[in-house]
């Protein structure tokens, strides 16, 4: 008995069927869409109340060097 491969569906079906060029279209425009989201939620502008909460977070919550945390603090600007 041969053993056959299982056939492709999906997202890989997809981009076999599709040359690549669509595929890698869609995951530019999913990368640019999740970097506009996370602008908008603030988390890109070191300046803003997002970013400094965030740091203060890291801070508490893990083992990064709490020196590293307030030096980024102390240099950013809060808008």
């Amino acid at each position: 008995m041969i053993a056959r491969r299982p056939r492709p569906f999906g997202t890989e079906a997809a981009a076999r069927s599709t040359g690549g060029a669509l595929m890698a279209a869609a995951e530019k425009s999913c990368r640019l869409m999740a970097e506009d989201l996370c602008r908008e939620a603030g988390y890109m502008l070191p300046q803003s109340a997002n970013a400094r909460a965030f740091l203060e977070r890291v801070k508490r919550e893990t083992d990064a060097p709490a020196s590293v945390a307030d030096r980024l603090s102390d240099t950013i600007p809060v808008n």
